[in-house]
């Protein structure tokens, strides 16, 4: 996934798929530096894949939107 996806699932993220938010947010937390922080997001990942609801993605946007900004 390039910046110009996560983008455009970041325009749509109300009504994207549950599925492909967590792809997404599963590829933006191999990403991540600290350790720490990847295993928190992958915890957070798996518990709302389980939901498997929009409303349980809802709280992770901002790592989506981490990644469109450029962070690292």
């Amino acid at each position: 996934m390039n910046r110009e996806e996560a983008r455009r699932l970041l325009d749509g993220y109300g009504s994207a798929e549950p599925a492909l938010i967590l792809d997404a947010l599963d590829r933006v937390a191999e990403l991540v530096r600290t350790e720490q922080v990847r295993t928190y997001l992958s915890g957070k990942i798996k518990k709302a894949r389980a939901e498997g609801t929009r409303e349980a993605c809802l709280p992770l946007r901002p790592y989506l939107e981490w990644y469109v900004q450029g962070a690292k």
